[in-house]
């Protein structure tokens, strides 16, 4: 995300500042306890939750304050630490949470108070319309609930017109799709988790490590960690919101600091390498385990460096798309502006959660033209806090989720210890919401035209001017705005309006809609009906409904009259045919879509994945199939929503019903027979084995390969009546796994390649169709086997049909295969072949052709051999680093082995040779002075090794100045005065003059500041008459 600064001219700046400051009313309490307990001490917090009442008798008014612990956002075993800084001590997280209350003021159901009650009362509270905030006078983190405390009342103040700020993600990682751009899940992730049910809403927990770098801890100091959690507020609240159409809770289950750059991840202005570091780096820092209480889903960088995207340095953050489970890349980088910061956080975690900006092209159809005002904008000119989310970014995580991308996400922080939901504007008002985007000279800028809805700050501009800014963020939410009045979304409401956002509601579920249309007209599809939770609509941070959020049925079950023989998905294919003109493969011409089964991951089984028919190349032409499609050929299970869901064969949705061997629904197989046989003899070119009849189901052909070699030169064919060939025609082999449609039934074909070449067919065949054996050269007998199921004609018992070959008078007998000649990477070996006749006896009988081979290849497995892995990470990014990969000896099953004859192949090797940046020092300038201490200077800048200036160098900063000539300057050094010349009537006298040095050296007089020469050196005496 990125903003646009806008910047106004500020004439009259001195009226401007009386005028913020006149805003405030300003007096000085001593709160009283009325509460039994002594003292709020950090001992009794942990003994006592119970709720704090104090007594403020200020501005003419008593009030009560009646407070209770709130804690809403810390996961059970939160850890702070700093990295860097050895001497800081340990941090009671537990203790620290237990700080924060909120309740009531004298009684009034509308007013509301949020105090932090640790050192002091800090935060505010409004009742009767007015609005309070109250911290101890005290500054210095010593105070206590007994010392005196200064309380604040705001009356309105003035803001300027509003602009707009665009948001600029790396457009590397711009392209989002239903599937995350994620190479590596999570290990514990199918471990750990059962897949979740379709279409429910499941409470998410989203843990994450927040990370400050060295320019976070120099600029906020000791308020970093609570200034970093009431960010993580503001944004954690916005995932409560309803329009997200989900239960996501941000949970931080780690702060870490990083004092010193050396420790940490390598943080520059370049936005997309600064990302890509700290993902390297947060890794060491999480926990495998999902159930380790340290450990994180995703990982957050604040830093105070002006983050450069591609084109511009407007990059306020940036993520990679879709990756909340992938613990390589679920991260992102934030610069700090301000509070304004906690949308920046919540728009990078949508991309996180697989949102991308609101104008992209999949969020057309969804968002229409009303894309401007949400959180996922690209453009962010004005949010509308009371609608965050756009319907495309609740559309898209609830894919994300329901898909199976967010497993890691059902783990529940155990005893959680949540921070209270104190309005940010309660305790950081406009001034210091002014001071921490744009630095402690700032103050808040007042014009009344966009009082909460656009923060104006002021800034001195390049040439001196005092100037009105804004980043065009909000208000915080309790910034006072007015009499009785505080900001609450961007809108400055009155105590009675902002009521209604301080109560937190819990949605329920509406009723269920009417079913939907149908997703096929035959065949058996799929509808829907929905329900909505808005009974009641969740709100101020109440939760979102769960349960299941969509329910659906079968539809249209009956039998699709003919469809030319083709499947519910192969029509799918083809209507992509209109691609052929755009798609050639190299051909020239286009191409035919046709399903691809083989090889298709279990995972993927309900994507279009089609193949251009006739070749090997297969595309994903849609990420899901229509509604009702089968999974797989042989399933009857569907597909709905790009999730395969139990069917029956009655095309039922749930149904137990299947078919039986016969390929009857609900059968109980006595409609048809077994047919079995084989085949042992074969001449050279094609020979028939047997023909399936139409209406065969559970066919399996198979031809194991003789002497256990792959090509044996016996391969199985399909003929179809007509004389065409569906398999292995014309003397063509297919090599590889294939999938052969047949008018809507499939033959599944392991390829001629393996040991055991098999057929298989499970649903009945359309047509009849004969299954051939072609054997070429010196073929040896092949060994076909085949089974099938025939429809059982009416009264008929025939016997198994068979197609074994007549026997010859004369065979060719085999003798034992001898040793290998080699252990492994291909050998041979041989054994005797003779010709006998049915006595044992030699004969000449024997076809020639038919002779097996006498010797064959054998030991074709792999010898062991150096596996090696990809080169890690270099040590360094310049000066020379090393690199490491893994190296092992692998045997053919990929197991450890020793016997790799190779050298072994070297497992590093030096990288990043080139140097280092680096600083160029000019020569030293003359000196300002020759003696009494001068100055003198010299170039100082940093170059890269291409000597083209660079921010990246990690020694110190040499001195650009010196002081030069220290030695002290020679002074004048008067004489004694001569006796008078007359001792009456006007005598004269006189004295030297000397240049010396401090040690007592006499110079040319030269050597000495003439206008520093003392003077007279002649000098009137005896003035009186003789």
């Amino acid at each position: 995300m990125s903003f646009l600064r806008v910047v106004l001219s500020l004439a009259g700046f001195a009226l401007c500042v009386n005028a913020a400051q006149s805003a405030w009313e300003e007096s000085f309490v001593l709160p009283v306890r009325l509460d039994t307990q002594p003292g709020h001490t950090k001992q009794s917090r942990e003994e006592d939750s119970e709720k704090r009442i104090y007594r403020l008798d200020v501005f003419g008014k008593r009030m009560v304050l009646a407070l209770e612990p709130d804690q809403t956002f810390l996961a059970p075993g939160f850890v702070f630490q700093m990295v860097g800084k050895p001497e800081t001590g340990e941090f009671d997280s537990a203790g620290e949470a237990r700080c924060f209350f909120s309740g009531t003021v004298n009684g009034d159901e509308l007013s509301s108070a949020a105090i932090n009650l640790c050192k002091g009362l800090h935060g505010g509270f409004s009742v009767g319309g007015e609005e309070y905030f109250i911290q101890p006078e005290n500054s210095t983190g010593a105070a206590t609930d007994r010392d005196t405390h200064t309380i604040r009342r705001r009356t309105p103040g003035i803001l300027a017109e509003e602009s707009g700020s665009k948001c600029g993600v790396n457009e590397e990682e711009e392209r989002v799709t239903e599937k995350p751009h994620t190479t590596h899940s999570k290990p514990s992730e199918s471990k750990a988790h059962h897949r979740s049910r379709r279409f429910v809403s499941t409470p998410r927990y989203l843990e994450i490590m927040i990370v400050a770098d060295q320019s976070m801890a120099e600029f906020h100091g000791a308020q970093l960690k609570p200034y970093l959690l009431t960010i993580m507020a503001v944004a954690s609240r916005l995932y409560r919101h309803p329009t997200i159409h989900n239960s996501i809770t941000l949970a931080v289950v780690k702060l870490l600091v990083v004092h010193d750059e050396e420790h940490g991840p390598h943080v520059s202005t370049n936005a997309a390498l600064t990302l890509r570091s700290f993902c390297q780096w947060q890794k060491q820092h999480n926990q495998p385990s999902d159930r380790h209480p340290e450990h994180y889903d995703t990982a957050v960088l604040f830093t105070r460096k002006d983050l450069c995207g591609a084109h511009s340095c407007d990059t306020l953050g940036m993520a990679d798309v879709g990756t909340a489970c992938d613990p390589d890349r679920s991260c992102s980088i934030i610069e700090d502006d301000g509070l304004q910061a906690a949308f920046t956080v919540a728009h990078e975690l949508g991309h996180v959660f697989n949102m991308p900006h609101d104008d992209a092209k999949q969020c057309a159809s969804v968002n229409g033209d009303q894309w401007g005002a949400h959180m996922m904008a690209s453009t962010l000119s004005n949010l509308n806090q009371l609608d965050p989310w756009s319907p495309c970014s609740a559309l898209m995580v609830t894919s994300f989720l329901d898909n199976g991308h967010g497993q890691c996400l059902l783990d529940k922080p155990q005893k959680p210890e949540e921070l209270p939901q104190t309005l940010p504007g309660s305790v950081y008002d406009a001034d210091r919401q002014c001071r921490l985007t744009f630095g402690e000279e700032s103050q808040h800028c007042p014009d009344l035209s966009s009082t909460c809805a656009a923060l104006w700050c002021t800034v001195t501009s390049a040439n001196g001017l005092l100037v009105c800014q804004t980043k065009n963020f909000p208000w915080a939410d309790g910034t006072p705005c007015g009499s009785n009045s505080y900001c609450m979304a961007g809108q400055c409401l009155s105590k009675t309006e902002a009521a209604k956002y301080e109560t937190p509601v819990n949605g329920g579920w509406g009723s269920w809609g009417s079913w939907g249309d149908c997703s096929r007209t035959c065949g058996g599809g799929v509808q829907y009906s929905f329900r909505d939770c808005v009974n009641p609509r969740p709100k101020n941070g109440g939760k979102y409904c769960e349960g299941k959020r969509i329910q659906y049925r079968s539809c249209n079950t009956e039998t699709c009259p003919d469809s030319n023989g083709l499947t519910f998905r192969e029509e799918q294919c083809l209507a992509h045919n209109d691609l052929s003109s755009q798609v050639s493969l190299g051909s020239g011409e286009g191409v035919e879509w046709v399903p691809k089964y083989a090889g298709v991951s279990p995972k993927d089984r309900c994507k279009l994945v089609c193949r251009a028919k006739g070749t090997g190349y297969f595309f994903i032409l849609k990420p899901k199939v229509a509604d009702g499609t089968p999974c797989t050929p042989d399933s009857t299970s569907v597909c709905v929503q790009g999730q395969c869901v139990k069917a029956g064969c009655d095309r039922v949705i749930g149904s137990d019903k299947r078919f039986d061997k016969c390929g009857i629904c609900g059968g109980d197989g006595s409609t048809c027979k077994k047919v079995s046989g084989s085949m042992e003899r074969a001449r050279p070119g094609y020979q028939d084995v047997v023909t399936i009849p139409a209406g065969a189901t559970h066919l399996d052909v198979k031809q194991r390969s003789f002497g256990g070699r792959s090509q044996d030169n016996s391969y199985l064919a399909v003929r179809r009546q007509d004389g065409s060939y569906l398999l292995n025609g014309d003397y063509k082999l297919t090599t590889l796994e294939t999938d052969i449609s047949v008018k809507g039934a499939l033959l599944r074909y392991s390829g001629s390649s393996v040991l055991l070449e098999r057929l298989r067919s499970f649903a009945p065949l359309p047509e009849p169709l004969t299954i051939q054996v072609l054997s070429v050269g010196e073929s040896p007998r092949p060994r076909v086997k085949y089974s099938y199921f025939a429809p059982r004609p009416n009264g008929s018992n025939r016997p198994s049909i068979n197609a074994i070959s007549k026997a010859v008078d004369a065979e060719w007998f085999l003798g034992e295969w001898g040793t290998c000649s080699k252990t492994c990477g291909g050998g041979i070996q041989t054994r005797d072949v003779m010709c006998l006749d049915s006595k044992r006896r030699p004969s000449k009988n024997c076809v020639d052709e038919l002779r097996p081979a006498s010797s064959r290849q054998c030991a074709l497995q792999d010898c062991p051999f150096w596996f090696l892995g990809e080169w890690g990470t270099c040590s360094k990014t310049c000066g020379g680093g090393i690199q490491t990969r893994d190296v092992m000896c692998l045997d053919h099953n990929r197991r450890p082995s020793k016997d790799c004859v190779e050298l072994h192949p070297p497992s590093s090797r030096q990288c990043a040779l080139q140097d280092c940046p680096a600083w160029f020092l000019g020569e030293w300038g003359t000196c300002s002075k020759t003696c009494g201490g001068g100055i003198q200077k010299r170039d100082v800048m940093c170059l890269d090794h291409n000597h083209r200036p660079s921010e990246d160098c990690v020694e110190l900063r040499p001195a650009s100045s010196r002081q030069c000539a220290l030695q002290d300057c020679p002074f004048w050094l008067p004489g004694n005065w001569s006796e008078c010349s007359r001792t009456c009537g006007r005598g004269f006298r006189k004295r030297t003059l000397s240049c010396i040095t401090h040690d007592g050296h006499i110079l040319p007089n030269s050597s000495c500041n003439a206008t520093d020469r003392p003077r007279p050196l002649l000098n009137l005496c005896n003035l009186t008459p003789c």
